[in-house]
C-alpha cells in the first residue's frame, strides 16, 4: 500500500485531519495498526460507533417521522370519509308534511359544535312550533333523486303528447 493511500485510509478510519494521520504514521514507522492505536491513546481517534450511533438515531428519527406522517394520512383519510358520508346523509325539517329545510349531517354537526347554544335553542323552539326532524340516508337520497328524474321524464312526455295533440286537433 502506498503511503498516500495509508494516510487517506487512516484519516477516514480515525476521523482526523490529513496532517494528524501523516504524523501518526510517521511516528509508528508507517504501521497503520500502530498509528490507529497511538491516535486512540492520544484521544484523537474519533469513535466510529458514535458516528454509526448517530446514523442509527437519524434513521430512527426518519422512520418515526414517516410513521407519524403515515398516521396523519390515515387520520386525514378517516376524517375525509366521515365528512363525505355526512354530506351524503341529510336531516330533514318538516311542518305539516311539507319540507321546510334540508341540511347535510355534516352541517348540522358543525352548527352544534360551533353554535351549540343557538342551535339547541332553535331546535327547542322549532319543536314547540310543530316542526319535525327526520334523517334521510344516502340510499333514500338516491331513490328520491331517481323519483324526481322519473317524474320529470313523465312530465316531459305528457307535455310532448299535449303539444302533438293540440297541433293535430287545430
Amino acid at each position: 500500500m502506498e503511503r498516500l493511500e495509508m494516510v487517506e485510509r487512516l484519516k477516514a478510519k480515525a476521523g482526523v485531519t490529513y496532517e494528524e494521520a501523516k504524523n501518526a504514521l510517521e511516528e509508528s514507522n508507517w504501521d497503520l495498526l500502530q498509528a490507529m492505536i497511538d491516535l486512540e491513546n492520544k484521544g484523537k481517534f474519533k469513535n466510529q460507533e458514535k458516528t454509526e450511533g448517530k446514523k442509527m438515531e437519524n434513521t430512527k428519527k426518519a422512520f418515526d417521522t414517516k410513521a407519524a406522517e403515515s398516521w396523519l394520512v390515515k387520520a386525514g383519510n378517516w376524517i375525509k370519509e366521515i365528512v363525505d358520508k355526512g354530506n351524503r346523509n341529510h336531516i330533514i325539517v318538516t311542518k305539516d308534511k311539507r319540507q321546510a329545510l334540508e341540511i347535510p349531517v355534516t352541517m348540522a354537526v358543525l352548527l352544534l359544535i360551533f353554535l351549540h347554544g343557538l342551535t339547541l335553542f332553535a331546535l327547542f323552539i322549532s319543536v314547540l312550533m310543530g316542526y319535525r326532524y327526520s334523517f334521510r340516508s344516502e340510499k333514500e337520497n338516491m331513490e328520491q333523486k331517481q323519483q324526481i328524474k322519473d317524474a320529470d321524464r313523465a312530465a316531459e312526455e305528457i307535455n310532448d303528447h299535449h303539444t302533438v295533440n293540440s297541433f293535430n286537433e287545430g
